[in-house]
């Protein structure tokens, strides 16, 4: 059983909202992208309804989403093989630098 305060597990339809606001948060610091509420809450969407795509989240207590990271397969040509395009990773501003 594990001490950590919280959990890693795949993110839910019913946490698209706590994804938006994370996402947004990650936006709002990078230079190339403009939060945009309505496209970040269409791409969770599309993500976790495709079958070559995947958002993990770290849950808190309560459930509460607290971190974020998606995935979706594509085709490496350097590898000539399947593989993962991780993008997205971000941890709300509470519990960052906690390890």
């Amino acid at each position: 059983m594990s001490n950590k305060p919280w959990r890693i597990e795949p993110a839910r339809a019913d946490d698209i909202p706590s994804l938006g606001a994370l996402l947004a948060d990650l936006f709002s610091i990078e230079q190339d992208f403009n939060p945009d509420a309505e496209r970040q809450v269409r791409g969770v969407s599309a993500v976790l309804s495709s079958p070559t795509g995947c958002i993990m989240v770290a849950r808190a207590a309560r459930a509460r989403v607290i971190a974020m990271c998606s995935a979706q397969l594509g085709f490496s040509t350097a590898e000539g093989a399947p593989a993962a395009w991780g993008e997205d990773m971000v941890v709300h501003t509470e519990w960052r630098g906690q390890g």
